[in-house]
C-alpha cells in the first residue's frame, strides 16, 4: 500500500512540475529541447535569444514550490537559421511544496 501511495504522489508531482516548467517558458524568447526527470533531479536543455532570457527563466523556476535549486550546467553560443542564440542546460532539484518552504526559510 505504501508503494501505491508513493507512486500516486510521484505522478502527481511530475504533472505539477511539467505544468510549472511550461508556465515559466517565455515562448517568444526561448524554447525547450529536452526535459528529463530522474528521481529528485530535473535536467532541461533549450535555446534562448540571449543570456537575460536564460537568467529570467532560472529565476522563474526558483519560485516554483516544486523546484528548490536551479543551476546553469552549460551555456554556449549556437547558430539557428543564421541567428546567434544561446544554447543552455539546467540542473534542478525537485522537492515537495512542504520541503521547499523549509529550504527557503533556511536560505533567509
Amino acid at each position: 500500500i505504501s508503494i501505491i501511495k508513493k507512486l500516486k504522489r510521484d505522478s502527481s508531482t511530475t504533472v505539477h512540475i511539467l505544468d510549472e516548467v511550461a508556465n515559466k517558458v517565455d515562448s517568444k524568447r526561448m524554447w525547450l529541447k529536452s526535459l528529463k526527470q530522474q528521481g529528485q533531479s530535473l535536467s532541461l536543455t533549450g535555446i534562448a535569444l540571449d543570456n537575460r532570457t536564460v537568467a529570467q527563466f532560472m529565476e522563474a523556476l526558483k519560485e516554483s514550490p516544486y523546484i528548490s535549486i536551479v543551476n546553469l550546467s552549460n551555456a554556449s553560443l549556437t547558430k539557428v537559421s543564421g541567428r546567434n542564440l544561446k544554447s543552455f542546460s539546467l540542473a534542478c532539484s525537485i522537492v515537495s511544496p512542504k520541503e521547499t518552504k523549509e529550504v527557503k526559510k533556511k536560505e533567509k
